[in-house]
This record gives structure tokens, C-alpha cells and sequence, in this order.
């Protein structure tokens, strides 16, 4: 993955993590999504709904 899939990644953990989320998804899985998001084989839906599919509250 190049350094705009890397930034992609990380910022995907942290901005739920600023806010009382906690991001639950494995790295395969993290790497499988982020490169079909890249390539164009999720629609922009998909995209936004993954990460509150894949999130869960933390207490603060």
C-alpha cells in the first residue's frame, strides 16, 4: 500500500478513536476494504457506512 493508503488506514482508527469509537476489524480485513475502495469496487455507500458497521463505543 502506498502512503495515501497508509494515511487512509491510520486516520480510519483515529478519527472514531477522537470521538468514543473504537474501530473492531482485523488487518486483513482492513487491507482487503482499503484496497477495493481504491481500485474502485465499492460504491461511495458502501465506503461511508463501513467504518460505523465496523465501529463500537468506548467509554471515555
Amino acid at each position: 500500500m502506498d502512503g495515501n493508503k497508509r494515511i487512509g488506514v491510520v486516520l480510519s482508527g483515529t478519527m472514531p478513536a477522537m470521538n468514543g469509537y473504537q474501530l473492531e476489524v482485523g488487518r486483513r480485513e482492513m487491507v482487503s476494504f482499503t484496497l477495493s475502495a481504491a481500485e474502485v469496487r465499492r460504491s461511495v455507500e458502501e465506503i461511508a457506512a463501513w467504518p460505523g458497521a465496523h465501529s463500537r463505543a468506548v467509554s471515555m
